[in-house]
């Protein structure tokens, strides 16, 4: 795991000031910005974030519908369990398809929308 921490939080736009208990959150990451994560060993493909699917499965979503970003949150390199995790997509569309696509993957989220215009799941 690249412990480079400035580096992914420079990426992610994480200020450090933004960290409360070693936590801090992301939102908007691109398919490119996951993939970048990847390629620089930023990410545990097999992490999940509780019952959430994993990032590669994140990532094959994704893959399949770049319209859809990642949010969540980063975890400080002081402790232990330094990480990114995924919690969840959001994104724009009103293509009946895209819909459908996600609200399949998105089904046993937490936190689930699928208006005409705006999808959102959050993973708790």
């Amino acid at each position: 795991m690249n412990r480079e921490q400035q580096k992914r939080d420079d990426y992610l736009d994480v200020l450090s000031c933004e960290y409360y208990g070693g936590i801090a959150s992301y939102s908007d990451l691109s398919l490119e910005g996951l993939k970048w994560l990847i390629e620089n060993d930023f990410v545990d493909l097999e992490e999940q974030q509780n019952d959430s699917p994993s990032i590669a499965e994140f990532l094959s979503f994704m893959e399949e519908y770049p319209i859809f970003f990642a949010h969540g949150y980063v975890v400080d390199g002081s402790r232990p369990d330094y990480r990114v995790s995924i919690e969840g997509l959001s994104g724009h569309t009103n293509n009946m398809n895209e819909m459908l696509a996600f609200s399949k993957f998105n089904k046993k989220a937490t936190e689930f929308d699928c208006d005409l215009g705006y999808q959102r799941s959050w993973w708790d």
